[in-house]
């Protein structure tokens, strides 16, 4: 048995291999030639296990059962490397009528095999006769056997000549592939001839080595070259008359072929795309196809600042079988001119907007530090002794620099909220005192101008509660501001409820409804805006910077809800607000 090895070692490793690629192969099988491939590769390793069993088994009745299952290979090897050849150049003719056909020897050869002892039409004697280190199965060729080799062999000779074509027609990936096919076809013609021809000094049939080497290196072609997922794409995937340029691109994410526009764009040739990385030869359009490709971008061509939409789309057989991608380049350059100034437009707009709110900001704190130092100054001149006239101006005087410090935190508060600096906190506060706060603040304005203002405050309002009492206040505070100056005859309430409360979210509503002199309805969404008023002419008899409400509703928004206005002209204005809150924690004062 140790003598045995050198001759059984070889088969049993080629069976393996052939094994190991059609394992790679079967997940492919979708791929053009694949299933045939597969079918090649597992004809291979039945042929030439069985034959290492024929090779080790002494008895007569053991060779010949395994020279029979031998046969399971031999009969289908030649016909399903020419199905593999015949999908990798393009060619579609397997109806299931042709496969049928193309099967039809094999299946009779595998039936008279199996039948011989009864008709001796594929060998006709058998006898065994004493090797160098093994017993030798002789047998004597009949007619069929003889049919069956001129079949494998004149697939392999039209495969021969769809390779040859190949080379001579195709480019140069496909040149250099078919030329590898093609040497790899070569073998089987070597074994065979030496075999039948009795010029081997060697018991072993050399036919099976052949096959084993074509299949071997088309195996290491398709590991190492992915060979089978770039067959050859036929020219007519591609319109040569298109104005539009297109490339077509393998599922290895190289070029398999261009029109004619295509290669004016890149300002090169054929030879030096196709084969080639598209990421390596398209430049700036090639596409990203790490995430399935299908996209489509603008790139501009730095050689003429001209713009292309580059559309990437999957490529398909009939069948429905991915086969690579599609780009195609749309000319765009005068509608990306008009994006581009449009972008840019908006871009100087939005910087002169930022620097002007920025400008706010650093003016604020350059006005109020000297304005704090001014008003400070008039409450040390106003404890002074000061006649009454005295008093009356230092008075006045105090009053227009409080007025003033508040425009300037207004302006302040608007710009950190442009900017994105406002920052809210959260923390307990007494809700009622809050609201509150902020209604007595102006008590005095509404008494002087002989106006009522009235809090009112629902049972079902909770007096602790989580959330900005300032800011809450600071809107409460605008609104009725906003109402008292607008309004000359009447009264504002202000009236607050818990219109609702899920889970841990409390629903908090405060109305402010006043008599004044109403706002049109063509200006509801004005009064909103930054530095507009609803009276916006020059005959206006209310000031103000038309800041109050535009913060109001930025701080609204900024804790989650929203500020609405009714109004109507001459009959008075209803603001509203409503936002969320959270119970405060128990034991926790409220701020």
């Amino acid at each position: 048995m140790p003598t045995l090895v050198p001759y059984v070692a070889p088969l049993v490793v080629a069976a393996a291999l052939c094994g190991l690629f059609m394992a790679v192969a079967v997940p492919h099988r979708s791929v053009p030639g694949m299933g045939w491939f597969v079918v090649f590769m597992g004809a291979l390793v039945v042929w030439t296990l069985a034959y290492a069993g024929e090779i080790l088994v002494p008895a007569l009745e053991g060779k010949i059962l395994a020279a029979r299952i031998q046969y399971l290979g031999i009969s289908v090897v030649g016909v399903s490397w020419l199905g593999f050849a015949t999908e990798y150049t393009g060619l579609s003719w397997w109806s299931p009528r042709n496969v049928a056909l193309a099967l039809a020897i094999p299946a009779v050869t595998l039936v008279l095999v199996w039948t011989n002892d009864a008709h001796g039409l594929v060998w006709s004697a058998v006898g065994l006769s004493n090797g160098r280190s093994y017993t030798v199965l002789d047998l004597g060729h009949g007619p069929w056997f003889w049919i069956q080799v001129a079949y494998s062999y004149l697939c392999l000779l039209v495969v021969l000549g769809l390779l040859l074509r190949t080379i001579l027609v195709r480019g140069r990936l496909f040149r250099g592939q078919a030329s590898l096919l093609f040497l790899a076809s070569l073998p089987p013609f070597a074994g065979n001839a030496v075999y039948v021809a009795g010029l081997a000094d060697t018991d072993l049939d050399l036919t099976v080595f052949g096959f084993s080497i074509s299949g071997l290196l088309a195996g290491w072609a398709i590991l190492r070259w992915k060979l089978l997922s770039i067959g050859p794409i036929a020219r007519d995937t591609i319109v040569e008359g298109m104005s539009e340029p297109v490339a077509v691109i393998d599922p290895q994410g190289r070029v398999v072929d261009v029109n004619p526009a295509a290669l004016l764009i890149l300002g090169t040739t054929a030879d030096r795309l196709i084969g080639w990385s598209a990421r390596e030869v398209l430049g700036p359009f090639a596409p990203d196809l790490s995430q399935g490709g299908v996209s489509r971008r603008t790139v501009r061509r730095p050689s003429d600042e001209r713009s292309y939409d580059c559309e990437v789309d999957s490529l398909q057989d009939s069948k429905g079988r991915h086969r690579g991608w599609t780009l195609v380049l749309h000319d765009v350059t005068d509608r990306a001119a008009e994006a581009e100034a449009l972008r840019r437009a908006r871009e100087v707009a939005e910087d002169t907007a930022l620097a002007q709110r920025a400008f706010l900001t650093n003016m604020n704190h350059e006005l109020r530090t000297p304005l704090n130092g001014v008003m400070g100054m008039l409450q040390v001149l106003m404890h002074t002794e000061l006649t009454e006239e005295q008093r009356a101006f230092a008075a006045t005087a105090y009053a227009s620099g409080e007025e003033l410090l508040g425009l300037v935190h207004r302006v302040m508060d608007f710009s950190a909220i442009e900017l994105g600096r406002l920052e809210l906190t959260e923390a307990p506060f007494d809700l009622g005192a809050a609201v509150r706060g902020a209604v007595e603040g102006l008590q005095g304005e509404a008494a002087a101008k002989g106006l009522g203002l009235r809090l009112e405050t629902g049972p079902e309002v909770p007096v602790r509660v989580t959330g900005d009492g300032f800011r809450l206040g600071q809107v409460v505070s605008s609104l009725v501001d906003n109402a008292v100056k607008f309004t000359d005859l009447g009264a504002v309430e202000v009236r607050v409820t818990a219109p609702s409360r899920t889970g841990d979210a409390i629903r908090v509503r405060v109305e402010v409804k006043d008599t004044g002199i109403g706002i049109p309805a063509s200006r509801l969404k004005a009064v909103f805006e930054g530095f507009v008023q609803a009276d916006g002419s020059s005959t206006r008899r209310h000031e103000g910077a038309g800041l109050g409400l535009t913060i109001a509703q930025r701080l609204v928004g900024r804790m989650g809800g929203h500020l609405e206005v009714a109004s109507e002209v001459g009959r008075g204005s209803t603001f509203w607000f409503e936002v969320p809150l959270r119970p405060a924690p128990r034991g926790r004062p409220a701020d």
